[in-house]
Parts: C-alpha cells; sequence; structure tokens
C-alpha cells in the first residue's frame, strides 16, 4: 500500500494488495491526519466510488477479503462523529443500503459484524440514524417485510458484542417492536400548581442562569458516559434531597423559588451544548418511580427537542414541562452556535408507579436485588451528587449495564 497520502489513490490501493487484510495501521495513520482527512471526506468521487465499489461486490461472497477491506476503511470514518453524516448520505444512502442488505444474506461471519458495527455507528449519532429506516422502507416497500427483516437478522446466532451492537441499534433508530410503551409519560404543569411560581418568576431564573457564563468551572460533565460522551454539562443545587450550598449560592433566587416546591428531590441548570445529543435512557429503578421529572425551558435554540417514549416535545422559554423519566428518553440541539438550557428538577409523586409505566414497575420489582437506591450499585446516586460539588468524583461513577437501558 502506499504510504503516499493521496485519497484518489487510497481505493486502488486497497483493491490491488495482495494482503489478506488492509494495513488498518497505516489506514489509522492516514485518518489521523488532519488534511488527508479533510480531503477524502470532503472528496465527492472518492466516497461515491467507494459506496459503489462496495454495492458492486456486495451480494458475491467470493469477495469477502476485499469487502472486509471496504467496510474496515468505512467504519474508521463513520466511527468519527463529524464524518457520519457523509457516509450515511452518499450516493443517497448507497452505503447504508448495501449493509442492511449484507447483514440480511450474511452467515456468521466477520464481515458480517464489521457490518453491524457500521451501522450501529450510524444509528448512535441523532443526525444519521434515520438513515437506516429510510433504507428499509427504500429496500422493503411492504411494511411487513420490513417487519420480517428485523426479525430475522435478530434471530441470527449473534455473539454477544454483535448482540449488543444490533439491539442498541434497533432502540436508536426505534426500530425494536417494543419500542412504545403502555401508560402515561406526559403530565399537564396545571395539575401542578405550585408550580406556577417558577413560570411567574421566569426573569428571575433566566438571569441567573444567563450569570453562569461567569461560572464556568462549577459546571461539571454528566457522569454517565454511556449517555452522552460530551456536550452535557450541569450545574447541581440540589441531589437526592440534599442541598449543595456552595452551588446554591450561585443561585441565591432560583434556589429560593425552588425551596417552595413540595417533595423536591434534585434540581439543577442542564446545559446542552451545541451538536449535542443525551442518548436513549431511562431512570434509575427505586428512585425514579417515585418522582415526576420537570423542565423549565431558559434558552432553548430553535429545533431542541426532547423525546419521551416515541414521542417528541419541543420546550419554550418561560414554560414548564412534565414527565415520567422511566420511560425512554432522550434530547438533542441541533444549534451549531447556541447552548439549550434548562432548570432540570425532580418532585416526588403520589401517582402510583404502576399506573404510570406498568412495565417499568414490574421490571423494578425483579431488580431490587441490584440496589435499594439504585440501578447499579448503592452509592450511584451518592456519586453522582459528588460529582456535581467535585468533578473528581466522577471516577466513582460505574456506567449501568446495557440490558436494562
Amino acid at each position: 500500500m502506499s504510504t503516499d497520502l493521496n485519497p484518489s489513490r487510497l481505493l486502488d490501493d486497497i483493491h490491488n494488495t495482495t494482503d489478506p487484510d488492509p494495513s488498518l495501521d497505516l489506514l489509522k495513520g492516514f485518518l489521523k491526519n488532519e488534511e488527508f482527512t479533510k480531503a477524502m471526506v470532503a472528496s465527492t468521487d472518492f466516497l461515491t466510488n467507494l459506496a459503489n465499489l462496495l454495492h458492486t461486490n456486495i451480494k458475491d461472497k467470493s469477495k469477502l477479503r476485499l469487502l472486509s477491506k471496504y467496510m474496515s476503511l468505512i467504519a474508521l470514518i463513520a466511527h468519527e462523529e463529524k464524518h457520519k453524516s457523509r457516509v450515511a448520505t452518499v450516493e443517497n444512502g448507497l452505503i447504508v443500503d448495501s449493509l442492511v442488505i449484507f447483514v440480511y444474506d450474511a452467515v456468521k461471519i466477520p464481515e458480517r459484524k464489521q457490518a453491524v458495527r457500521i451501522l450501529s455507528y450510524i444509528a448512535d449519532s441523532v443526525w444519521t440514524r434515520d438513515s437506516i429506516p429510510q433504507s428499509l422502507n427504500k429496500l422493503y416497500t411492504d411494511p411487513t417485510l420490513v417487519s420480517y427483516w428485523i426479525r430475522k437478522i435478530q434471530a441470527l446466532p449473534f455473539d454477544s458484542e454483535e448482540q449488543d451492537m444490533w439491539v442498541e441499534m434497533l432502540q436508536n433508530t426505534d426500530l425494536k417492536i417494543d419500542q412504545y410503551k403502555p401508560g402515561k409519560h406526559w403530565y399537564s404543569a396545571d395539575d401542578f400548581p405550585f408550580l406556577k411560581v417558577l413560570e411567574e418568576n421566569f426573569d428571575v431564573i433566566k438571569r441567573e442562569a444567563e450569570a453562569l457564563r461567569d461560572h464556568q468551572e462549577k459546571l461539571v460533565p454528566w457522569p454517565e458516559k454511556f449517555i452522552t460522551k460530551t456536550g452535557w454539562d450541569v450545574l447541581g443545587l440540589y441531589a437526592f434531597e440534599n442541598k449543595l450550598d456552595k452551588l446554591c449560592a450561585i443561585c441565591p433566587e432560583t434556589t429560593r423559588l425552588l425551596e417552595t416546591i413540595p417533595g423536591l428531590q434534585t434540581a439543577l441548570f442542564s446545559c446542552l451544548r451545541p451538536r449535542a445529543h443525551i442518548k436513549p435512557h431511562i431512570g434509575y429503578y427505586m428512585y425514579s418511580e417515585k418522582i415526576l421529572r420537570v423542565h423549565l425551558g431558559v434558552v432553548v435554540p430553535t429545533g431542541c427537542t426532547i423525546k419521551i417514549n416515541g414521542e417528541e416535545h419541543t420546550w419554550e422559554e418561560g414554560k414548564l414541562i412534565v414527565f415520567d423519566d422511566t420511560f425512554r428518553h432522550e434530547a438533542w440541539n441541533p444549534s451549531y452556535d447556541t447552548t439549550r438550557v434548562v432548570l432540570m428538577f425532580d418532585i416526588l409523586t403520589d401517582i402510583p408507579p404502576e399506573s404510570r409505566n406498568p412495565e417499568f414497575w414490574e421490571k423494578a420489582q425483579r431488580q431490587k436485588g441490584l440496589g435499594q437506591d439504585s440501578l447499579i450499585s448503592n452509592d450511584l446516586l451518592q456519586a453522582i451528587g459528588s460529582v456535581m460539588e467535585d468533578p473528581a468524583a466522577i471516577k466513582n461513577v460505574k456506567e449501568r449495564p446495557k440490558q436494562y437501558l
């Protein structure tokens, strides 16, 4: 393979080399070169040729070695958030179409896992994930065939890593058959008259929120990295009934207003940076069934969205929304230059959890052994509260197992 950093020669080198696999170390070296990567991804001809080569050979099982080389290169590109959109959209989604066909037809071989991995990368981003159901609807115009495709793939003999990637891809793209749960996920703020004080004093809250730009060092990344790696920062005020005095002193009027709310459990300013995405997740067992979550929109760029139980909602500045976070939910900020800010807090509720979200309640009964106050361990909630005051405490926070999301 040529060591010349020339994107136009890369496909020829991969196609013609006699090595069993492309030199991935060399490819990775190419992709670490910012100018090379920029030229390669920006080159319509390069990605178009790559998409067409993949599509031309995708059904030829005698060319698995060559397909592996193409998919290795695509995986290296698609793994980078900033390049996923080009991979997903080139030639009207031809790469995604080819991978969908290949996964459907392939036996249990390493190349199939490569294809699933690329689809999982694309599904992982809110900006590109819709390309997968679009591809399915394009290739299988009968909706029953789409359902058949999903069931067939689920029945394949995946290994554990492949299964995890596949389930996550189905969840992120809303293709999972049982994605929408019965129950009540939205509530009217009018049903909680004690919350009105926040809307009535919105100007005070917004003024203190805007002043946070002078206290950036106090904002900490949300510690559970499986939800979002970067882009979600918080200023904690209350952590599971514990007042964080030093941080509350930064926002004294907001704190005073929150303290009028009966049953306050946790409160914070939630700051979602431009182009950031909080991935689909659910609340904590043995905590979330006791509370409802409330958001007050403070700074809301156009297009900012929260999606709960498959239903999308947008915030309004100065307006409250109330929801049940035992349902699967996510949020994203499509803005390129403005951080979305909401005041987020939890209040105790006497609405029986079995009437709100029956499936979550049933699972919670089975999972009690995991911890008395959380999903993963007895000290997770305390650790999250500590992170709000001390970013160094992040080392104490463990990831929740994927199978419980």
